[in-house]
């Protein structure tokens, strides 16, 4: 696990958000936030269980927000480009 000013590196199954930073705790719980991405987590356990990498299912917990934003972006993207089409139209 990677450190940078106490904080961790987040990833996904996908890969590591580069510009993202968060702390994951051996309880399970954790948080991170993307400045990159305007985006934010957490999971808060009351297990008392996990690894010191933090819970496993924070990856795909993770890896599923990012799916389903670049979803919600691609959407968004597309709503932009067609309605300033058809206004210049």
């Amino acid at each position: 696990m990677a450190w940078r000013l106490g904080y961790h590196r987040v990833s996904t199954y996908r890969g590591r958000l580069r510009k993202a930073f968060g702390h994951f705790g051996y309880g399970g719980s954790g948080a991170w936030a993307d400045p990159r991405r305007n985006l934010s987590f957490a999971m808060v356990l009351n297990a008392g269980t996990g690894t010191p990498l933090g819970d496993l299912r924070m990856l795909k917990l993770n890896t599923a927000l990012i799916v389903s934003a670049k979803q919600r972006w691609k959407k968004r993207g597309s709503r932009a480009t067609a309605s300033s089409t058809s206004r210049a139209q």
